[in-house]
């Protein structure tokens, strides 16, 4: 019946080939470990940081329950908007224009809101 080790000791030439590989994995989750810690950003409102999306600010929404667009420069259909902030107490909701891979058209269910999105 084979030995199995109770301590995981190595001979000088199992530690010269099992340490750096071990140093490099230990890098790679400290680093992980850093970025998911608090480094994990949507930005500043106005440019993005790490996560895929971009900002988008309205002044003026219109009218209520009307069309309005958004550019982007995600080069992709986008899957959503993150509402940030809004001045006036409405729904943004999407609009009745299909999204392309420059623009998105919202809509909002009160009058001339000042909105922030991050669109996703």
């Amino acid at each position: 019946m084979p030995h199995i080790l109770s301590t995981l000791d190595f001979t000088p030439r199992d530690k010269e080939r099992i340490l750096p590989w071990t140093t490099m994995v230990r890098k790679l989750y400290e680093q992980l470990a850093r970025v998911l810690n608090g480094l994990v950003s949507f930005g500043n409102g106005i440019t993005r940081d790490n996560i895929d999306g971009e900002w988008g600010a309205v002044a003026d929404t219109g009218a209520a329950d009307t069309d309005f667009t958004i550019t982007h420069n995600m080069l992709r259909v986008p899957v959503g908007v993150i509402l940030m902030t809004q001045t006036k107490a409405g729904v943004i909701y999407k609009g009745s224009v299909a999204w392309t891979k420059t623009t998105i058209t919202l809509k909002c269910n009160v009058a001339n809101d000042n909105i922030l999105v991050f669109i996703v």
